[in-house]
């Protein structure tokens, strides 16, 4: 049975973040990054375990999936997927998603 799609407003303002960053220099690819990394969060309902667990100790109850330059990063729980965080590669996990989940 599919899970619900959750997004924490945190991951719903990285996405808006990188979108008007993107937008700077590229209207286009900014839609097909937002539209991608929302297609990609959806098909979590019906694959919830496609992405891989991060290898931080700490954050290993986290998955990530790659979208482009960015990481979508979930949390699979028994009702739903939390949508946690959509972040630039480069970023270190860690600190970005201290507090979240």
């Amino acid at each position: 049975m599919a899970r619900p799609i959750v997004w924490t407003v945190p991951a719903a303002d990285d996405l808006e973040a990188a979108v008007e960053f993107i937008a700077r220099d590229s209207e286009a690819y900014a839609c097909t990054l937002a539209q991608l990394v929302v297609e990609t969060a959806e098909s979590l309902a019906q694959f919830p375990n496609r992405g891989h667990r991060l290898r931080d100790p700490k954050l290993s109850r986290f998955r990530e999936l790659l979208v482009g330059s960015y990481r979508l990063v979930y949390w699979v729980q028994r009702q739903r997927i939390l949508i946690v965080g959509v972040l630039h590669g480069h970023r270190s996990l860690e600190r970005a998603l201290k507090g979240r989940g």
